[in-house]
């Protein structure tokens, strides 16, 4: 056993290991000796989870800690925080501190905003109290201030959400599907209704199509028969310029006939009368002198009054003919108008008819020159000459009674020959009417057929138009009624989305504003929050390993864990 030691020794070794012990500690709490510190107060509601020589953190910066907790001196109830910061922390006069709380472990902490950049720094002249930060709500007392009105509101949000979704709304809900599924099958039944209607009028337009093809030709064919009733036309103008200048030279020789036969009459009224005259005297004085031939006289006189009854009736005919003729002419003016809208068929009629009727004028005009010169000329010299030969038979006085006589009949011939060319002229003249008649006959045919044609066009026109317009009406009634079914659907359908959609809007609205009022305090809960209890789990986890450890040593030898009995050892 060692008896001397070396105290000395031992000493000095023991000064140099807690040296090196307050080094250490220094440097693992890392004091600095020349660090400059500022003091500020702070006045909280509730500090729960803070104590002394808790941290201060500047913008999640460490920059000092708390040095003192007690009751304010006003007596108010709020809890004075007294904390240490770097002198060279920017706090500001608007700079506001809050409790937080550190990762999941829940070690609670000072935290200081810096504030506005503009605003003035917060300090205090020598001798006076610390400056007073302000002091706010921390995240969580935010969220155990604003839980009770969120859960109103939610509590809010879900009542209207229920009522949105009640009975009512569902079968509204139910209804408007139910409207929905019947306008789409009434939409699909219109769609199909809409492409029979466009076949349907993809027909009626071919039909359209073709019919306007036909019209066209059938206006190309009038066109060209317009056109060809222009040319007959003027054909028709130039023919009856013809015929007009025909009438007119049939019209100076009537009116030469005219003449003639007024001549004939003033012969017969003026000289006649005169040689009867003559006769008469004559006659009285040789009454004993032709008591023989006085019968005679008798018959040939009787012949001359029967002469004379023919040619007044042959004059009165010609009269009732010119009459006619007049009549004739005077239907010109219609049967033209006739002409002109039935110009196909007069145009051949006109060629064949007009002609023959020219041929048949210059006939008349033809027989009524050689009338004139055949039969007038002779009978006007036989008249000169039965004049003279009464006038021989009056200076005779009753030699040449007997040629005189025989005079007389021929006269009566010539003046029967005279009132049967006349007949035979106008014979002609009403041939030449009737030829008329019948071109004017057939003019009127033409024109009937023209009536036709045109009839025909319209009833076909009635007939399949009109029948393709009001199958096109109906569809187009269909498809009216069909979007007027879907249009009054629609209000309805319209207003119950409206309803729903303004309360879902509504819910949403109110459920939008409750997070955007709580939406700050979760977004720091769960950026600081969450994460601080994260590393409290592993750190508990930690601590509950170092504690099994140590009850483990301590089962094992609870007498040298709790009394350490090693021996010192001396050196002697």
């Amino acid at each position: 056993m060692e008896t001397k030691a070396n105290y000395v020794l031992v000493g000095a070794f023991t000064l140099a290991g807690l040296v090196g012990i307050l080094l250490f500690t220094l440097w693992f709490a890392r004091i600095e000796l020349d660090r400059q510190f500022a003091t500020y107060e702070i006045e909280f509601d509730s500090v729960s989870g803070l104590g002394r020589a808790s941290e201060v953190r500047f913008g999640g910066l460490l920059v000092g800690q708390v040095t003192d907790l007690a009751l304010a001196p006003d007596q108010s109830g709020a809890i004075r925080v007294v904390v240490q910061v770097q002198a060279d922390t920017p706090v500001r006069r608007d700079s506001v501190a809050r409790i937080e709380a550190l990762g999941v472990t829940g070690v609670s902490y000072v935290a200081i905003e810096a504030g506005s950049f503009d605003a003035p720094l917060l300090s205090a002249d020598p001798g006076e109290a610390p400056p007073r930060i302000i002091a706010g709500p921390s995240m969580l007392q935010s969220l155990t201030r604003g839980a009770p009105e969120l859960m109103d509101e939610a509590l809010s949000v879900m009542q209207r959400l229920d009522d949105l979704l009640g009975e009512a709304n569902r079968d509204r809900v139910a209804r408007i599907l139910d409207n929905t599924e019947s306008a789409s099958a009434a939409l699909a039944e219109t769609l199909d209704d809409l492409s029979g209607t466009a076949e349907a009028i993809t027909g009626v337009t071919d039909e359209a199509r073709r019919f306007n093809d036909a019209w066209e030709a059938l206006a190309g064919r009038l066109v060209a028969l317009s056109d060809r009733a222009e040319t007959t036309m003027t054909r028709i103008e130039a023919l009856a310029d013809a015929a007009g200048t025909t009438l007119d030279s049939g019209s100076d020789t009537l009116q030469a006939v005219g003449d003639l036969v007024d001549e004939a009459d003033r012969y017969m009224a003026e000289e006649a009368s005169a040689a009867s005259e003559a006769l008469r005297l004559m006659l009285e004085d040789l009454r004993a002198e032709i008591g023989l031939l006085g019968p005679e006289a008798r018959r040939m006189i009787d012949s001359l009054a029967t002469a004379g009854d023919v040619a007044r009736t042959r004059l009165d005919e010609a009269a009732g003919l010119m009459e006619g003729t007049a009549g004739a002419l005077a239907r010109i003016g219609p049967a033209v108008e006739a002409a002109e809208r039935a110009a196909v068929a007069i145009e051949g009629v006109a060629d064949r008819e007009i002609a023959a009727l020219s041929r048949s004028a210059r006939e008349l005009i033809a027989r009524t020159g050689r009338l004139v010169d055949e039969e007038l000329a002779p009978m006007l010299s036989e008249l000169r000459g039965t004049g003279q030969a009464m006038g021989d038979l009056v200076a005779a006085l009753g030699p040449d009674i007997a040629s005189t006589a025989e005079s007389a009949s021929r006269l009566a011939r010539s003046a029967e020959s005279l009132v049967a060319g006349a007949a035979d002229g106008l014979a002609a003249a009403e041939g030449a009417m009737r030829s008329l008649d019948t071109a004017m006959q057939r003019g009127e045919a033409a024109f009937a057929s023209a009536d036709r044609t045109f009839t025909e066009t319209a009833r076909i026109a009635e007939e399949e138009i009109a029948p393709l317009v009001a199958d096109v009406r109906s569809a187009a009634s269909g498809l009216e009624a069909a979007i007027g079914t879907v249009s009054a659907e629609l209000p309805r359908i319209g207003e119950d989305l409206r309803v729903a959609s303004r309360a879902a809007a509504l819910a949403f609205e109110t459920f939008a504003a409750t997070v955007a009022r709580s939406g700050a305090a979760l977004d720091g809960f769960t950026a600081e929050a969450l994460p601080g209890y994260a590393r409290l789990a592993q750190e508990a986890r930690a601590l509950v390993g170092n504690i099994d450890r140590m009850v483990g040593r301590m089962d094992r030898d609870p007498a040298r864990f709790l009394l350490d009995d090693r021996a010192p050892a001396f050196r002697r």
